[in-house]
């Protein structure tokens, strides 16, 4: 079964699975192939019924998720899920992923700043494609690009080549860096958004992401934020979904509800395993049991449980996540010291890495064969910086040719000993 990945720069991968293959083995061949190890800061997504994208589920078969009639090949978006800072990611390639990430973000209309911060942020952008300002139409155009809702806004365009023109001389590697930063600190970044009604009608947009649950007033411009930390029950039924969290009031904690209804059982469900694996992943040492074991059964499944067979047929997991943040750093540092690559030097290929240890090793091979070359062969231990004449030989150090009359290679008898000396760069020069 043909599976084509379309990563965030826009390059597609071309995969093939069985046809009952779960999701994390179409992720793994995917990092694979990019010789990436960072696996679990992303998904895969594929497109509903309506448009919509949805995070396909990496325990469960790809095939079971997608919807009804779905064509061959099969078509998936490789994005980040969780949206870290980036230092704590170890590989080049991984800030590539997540630069690019972001730059879709920005373009999809889903990271939202106000227009000076727009501005600087698309500075760091292009700096990090292209380099150094040129103040050319297509360097305008770009930085335009970077975020549509001000595509047509002068003051945004001349805000944005100021920027620009500042970064000068930065690296490109640097400005990739400093752009995650900032974006890193927009609560809008990285946010799985869902549109909901509260108890009374009024409109939501909600989001979630690593900062915690956003919830935005389609008619006003109240704003609600539930930091991660907070949440601490999440119920849904059918449609309805209700979010119990603690605000503190400068003296004690309360409790408060948040109640919504979503437009379908598909978003409620959507809704209740973002708000899980986030606060899971981002404020939890390890993944809890109940989150790992969590599991529906279709109704195969439910036949077989029903007449009480030991068997995992129909088993539909509910939440995909493995490891916590804590976890993937602390796995993917193991793993690239496995490979013998330090944190500070993870590039992207690693094959062209094995290939750099390989000639680091020949290299220091040959000076372990240079530095026993200069050594006395008779003590091993000091630098040779005697001749013996007639023969020539310079097999000895001054010490050791105090002891000998005749030469320990040729048994010539020694008539004469010459010291010679090391002269900074150049070879053993006579004195």
């Amino acid at each position: 079964m043909l599976v084509l990945v379309k990563k965030p720069d826009g390059h597609i991968l071309e995969i093939e699975v069985g046809p009952k293959a779960v999701g994390q083995e179409c992720l793994d061949l995917a990092c694979n192939m990019l010789n990436m190890v960072e696996v679990d800061y992303f998904g895969l997504q594929f497109l509903a019924r309506k448009g919509e994208r949805h995070w396909l589920n990496l325990r469960n078969s790809i095939t079971s998720q997608l919807p009804i009639g779905f064509s061959a090949p099969i078509r998936l978006e490789l994005r980040v899920k969780f949206h870290v800072e980036p230092h704590i990611l170890q590989q080049d390639i991984t800030r590539h992923l997540f630069f690019h990430d972001a730059k879709l973000l920005a373009h999809e209309g889903k990271l939202k700043a106000p227009m000076k911060d727009a501005a600087r942020l698309a500075a760091f952008f292009v700096q990090a494609e292209k380099g150094d300002f040129s103040s050319t139409n297509s360097d305008v155009e770009q930085l335009a690009q970077c975020f549509p809702q001000y595509q047509d806004s002068e003051e945004f365009k001349v805000t944005a080549q100021a920027e620009y023109a500042r970064l000068r001389s930065m690296k490109q590697s640097h400005a990739l860096v400093m752009l995650l930063r900032e974006v890193c600190g927009n609560d809008t970044y990285g946010l799985d958004t869902f549109s909901a009604k509260g108890s009374s009608g009024q409109l939501y947009e909600v989001g979630v992401g690593p900062h915690g649950v956003l919830v935005t007033s389609a008619d006003s411009s109240e704003m609600l934020k539930i930091p991660l930390a907070c949440v601490k029950q999440l119920t849904v039924d059918k449609r309805d979904c209700d979010i119990c969290y603690t605000v503190d009031d400068g003296h004690n904690f309360r409790t408060e509800n948040l109640a919504m209804t979503l437009g379908s059982k598909e978003l409620t469900e959507g809704i209740y395993r973002s708000v899980t694996e986030k606060v899971e992943f981002f404020t939890s040492e390890t993944v809890s049991e109940p989150v790992k074991d969590t599991f529906v059964r279709d109704l195969r499944g439910s036949i077989c449980s029903f007449l009480k067979m030991q068997t995992d047929t129909g088993k539909k997991y509910s939440f995909d996540l493995r490891r916590t943040q804590q976890e993937v750093h602390d796995q993917a540092r193991r793993e690239l010291f496995r490979r013998g690559i330090t944190a500070q030097c993870a590039h992207s290929d690693l094959a062209a890495q094995a290939n750099d240890r390989d000639n680091r090793s020949e290299l220091e091979e040959q000076l372990q064969r240079y530095q026993d070359a200069v050594l006395c062969r008779v003590c091993m231990n000091a630098h040779l910086d005697t001749v013996l004449l007639p023969c020539g030989h310079l097999i000895i150090c001054s010490t050791c040719a105090e002891m000998v009359s005749s030469c320990p290679s040729c048994r010539v008898d020694i008539v004469e000993k010459k010291r010679v000396y090391w002269a900074g760069d150049s070879p053993l020069r006579p004195c």
